[in-house]
């Protein structure tokens, strides 16, 4: 019995690193200038898909903040630019891990 509690133990120990490490890193949360680093690098990815316009890059965020969503903390980067032609995608909300990993990007922060 003894033998078996130490083999489930050894067993959730090493499922609950794993989660943490899917990909064998373990993921370190980045403060907000690495989430800001993050969002410029997703910018740039954006604008070479041609999803949007080029006037996009460089531009600093309004905001870097956290967010609950499903229980789980992300990072918001939010970036406006005026140039854009359209006003209802004018503010670009870039969802990120707190490792910094691109999660999602939309232009009605949901």
């Amino acid at each position: 019995m003894r033998k078996l509690v130490s083999i489930v133990a050894i067993y959730f120990a090493f499922v609950s690193f794993s989660v943490s490490a899917h990909d064998g890193v373990v993921h370190v949360p980045v403060d907000a200038t690495g989430a800001t680093k993050s969002a410029h690098t997703v910018i740039s990815e954006i604008i070479k898909m041609k999803q949007i316009d080029a006037s996009w890059a460089g531009i600093e965020p309004v905001s870097v903040e956290t967010r609950e969503n499903n229980e789980k903390t992300e990072w918001v980067v939010i970036i406006n630019n005026n140039k854009a032609e359209n006003a209802a995608e004018q503010t670009i909300y870039i969802f990120l891990t707190l490792g910094g990993d691109y999660l999602a990007a939309n232009f009605t922060g949901k």
